[in-house]
């Protein structure tokens, strides 16, 4: 009898053999990237370059974040006081899960997995579960289990690095904000938390893995699923090279940092030198000790576009020159320098 094992042998004398490799699946593509394809299709030869430029600018931009997480975690890697942690909400995992037709026209109940993997530790992903009778899926529910994660860090953690996707409901909004700022301050041994997001279309994050062996091993089980606890069972027990710790989040474990902010902060739209503040174009945040004070990445603009604008310095006051000077392109956008924004707090 030839079993799974066999085959899998098989495929990798083969693989080894011939030299093929397996591509990356072309699943949940960037739609940006997606987009200039398109269009380099169809326009003009002058019109196809400088869309050629944009897609490249684009793809290097993401490749930045890529670079700069690898080399985030060599560094967690070489300190016993930095921690890596990236985190991604798994897709809503239905309660009970039938494959009885009727079962696709009912309402049935969500249950929520937010995996976080220490990249700086090999003790596997934490699964933080819980289900809709118990909280939603949105930002507070979000920061209340990163917050948990944080709290239960050794003492020597003196900076912490986070990488998840851009979505503003759940990761990149004030109330996550609010709670890394409070607990960077006060902490009594940590000392920075940096929160930085992946660019859109090019979030593929260690947690997709760990959400692929969840949903691959469900498909081939006959393990029943009829209530959420089912569900935080089942994770335990798949697979791989170090079991999913799975912690069941109570009600009381949920913090509401929306109310936080309406309390103790100010939100405002701008920041220290009087910019406009867009939330939807920050990569990276910078909390430190001072509470309700921030710091974060300015958007880089793509390198024709800065050397277009230093051809039309002779045409405008000298007084706004260094403003164009030191503008920050896509080629340089590691260095890109933090700066103060004016979320405070009430007392500052």
């Amino acid at each position: 009898m030839v079993t799974n094992m066999d085959h899998t042998i098989c495929l990798k004398k083969f693989l080894k053999k011939t030299g093929y490799k397996f591509k990356k699946p072309k699943l949940d593509t960037c739609k940006t990237c997606d987009t200039f394809v398109l269009q380099i299709k169809q326009c003009k030869d002058i019109q196809q370059k400088i869309l050629l430029q944009q897609h490249e600018t684009h793809k290097k931009l993401a490749d930045i974040g890529y670079i700069q997480k690898k080399e985030d975690k060599i560094n967690a890697l070489a300190s016993n006081n930095i921690r890596v942690l990236v985190f991604h909400l798994e897709q809503v995992l239905d309660t009970p899960a039938l494959c009885t037709n009727v079962s696709f026209y009912k309402r049935l109940l969500s249950t929520f997995n937010l995996t976080i993997r220490d990249c700086s530790e090999n003790e596997g992903t934490e699964c933080y579960m819980w289900h809709e009778a118990i909280g939603g899926r949105g930002s507070n529910e979000i920061a209340s289990c990163l917050y948990q994660k944080i709290l239960n860090l050794l003492n020597n953690v003196t900076h912490i690095i986070t990488y998840s996707d851009t979505c503003g409901g759940q990761n990149r909004n004030i109330n996550m904000a609010a709670m890394l700022s409070l607990v960077t301050a006060n902490s009594s041994t940590l000392h920075i938390i940096d929160q930085k997001f992946l660019l859109p279309g090019h979030t593929h994050l260690e947690c997709d893995v760990d959400h692929t062996k969840i949903e691959r091993a469900k498909k081939f089980s006959d393990i029943p699923i009829m209530i959420p606890r089912d569900w935080y069972q089942f994770v335990r027990t798949v697979k791989g090279k170090k079991p999913f710790k799975v912690i069941v989040m109570k009600q009381e474990q949920f913090f509401s940092f929306s109310n936080l902010v309406s309390i103790s902060l100010t939100k405002k739209t701008v920041d220290t030198d009087g910019n406009k503040v867009n939330w939807f174009h920050i990569r990276w945040i910078r909390y430190e000790k001072v509470y309700g004070k921030l710091q974060f990445n300015p958007l880089p603009i793509n390198p024709p576009k800065k050397q277009d604008l230093l051809s039309l310095l002779p045409l405008i006051h000298e007084d706004c020159h260094s403003f164009n000077q030191n503008l920050k392109t896509s080629k340089d956008a590691a260095e890109l320098p933090l700066i103060n924004s004016d979320f405070s707090s009430d007392e500052g």
